[in-house]
């Protein structure tokens, strides 16, 4: 186990060890996933940036506060699906859209 520090802006520096492990470089892209009380770090592939941009224009959205929205609204629907509240795919997508 790595340990890092959170800066008053809020960064931390990715531990060598880690970097090495995953071979991340300077300018390379990495995402974080919650998984239940973890957060999981990996490496980011380019072409999931550029899908998520090219899914963001064509729903509208302008920048990544909206799209972050959309991600939040997304993981309550999936919740709400998880305990047996079910609704209609268009019904679905009126509702991450705030229509």
């Amino acid at each position: 186990m790595e340990n890092a520090k959170i800066t008053s802006k809020g960064q931390i520096t990715i531990p060598a060890k880690i970097r090495q492990a995953l071979n991340l470089e300077i300018g390379d892209n990495v995402c974080f996933m919650q998984k239940g009380e973890d957060i999981v770090l990996r490496r980011a592939k380019d072409e999931s940036f550029e899908t998520l941009r090219s899914s963001a224009e064509k729903l509208g959205l302008e920048n990544m506060d909206q799209v972050g929205q959309l991600l939040e609204k997304l993981a309550v629907s999936y919740e709400q699906a998880q305990n047996g509240q079910t609704m209609d795919g268009d019904e679905f997508f009126r509702g991450l859209l705030g229509e």
